[in-house]
């Protein structure tokens, strides 16, 4: 079994100059979590999650990536319990900065840490990749770019239900 057998080849997606608007509002109407981003010849250039968006109205905490932007992540990874530190005028702050957001290009707000499958890649290697970088894994023909599908932990447990049953 390869790959191929869980991807799917219908699916939106949305341009790096597209706004956080545009992107959430392809997010809510499509109940779906994460829209890959393309250029415009089809080529992905990575994905919006609306867990990158959310991470983005946690206040700063001074860490910096490697880039030197400020990070969210030291309140993410830490066990810091927000009801004893914040009031609700925090959650009116994060209210107001989605606000600002929704105006930003997608281009500084897309997550580019993300492997590619291919369609003859074996079925436990994609299987262990969307684990790895928790889906949905995009799939490209070898030696291009352009996304041709994609495979979701929901596809996947369509195929092997499908697998399961026909054996």
């Amino acid at each position: 079994m390869t790959c191929s057998t869980a991807m799917f080849t219908k699916f939106f997606s949305a341009k790096s100059d597209d706004t956080v608007g545009d992107a959430l509002k392809l997010l809510t109407e499509h109940g779906i979590r994460s829209v890959p981003v393309l250029d415009d010849e089809g080529a992905l250039l990575g994905f919006f999650h609306f867990r990158r968006l959310l991470a983005q109205l946690l206040p700063a905490t001074g860490e910096t990536d490697w880039s030197g932007h400020s990070t969210h992540r030291g309140l993410i990874d830490r066990d810091i319990k927000f009801t004893s530190i914040i009031g609700s005028s925090a959650e009116l702050r994060a209210g107001d900065h989605l606000h600002k957001m929704l105006s930003l290009k997608l281009q500084g707000l897309t997550d580019t840490d993300f492997e590619v499958a291919h369609p003859d890649m074996p079925l436990l290697e994609t299987i262990r990749l969307l684990i790895k970088y928790r889906g949905p894994l995009p799939v490209v023909n070898k030696g291009e770019k352009k996304l041709i599908a994609l495979v979701t932990v929901q596809s996947m447990m369509q195929a092997l239900e499908k697998i399961a049953a026909d054996h």
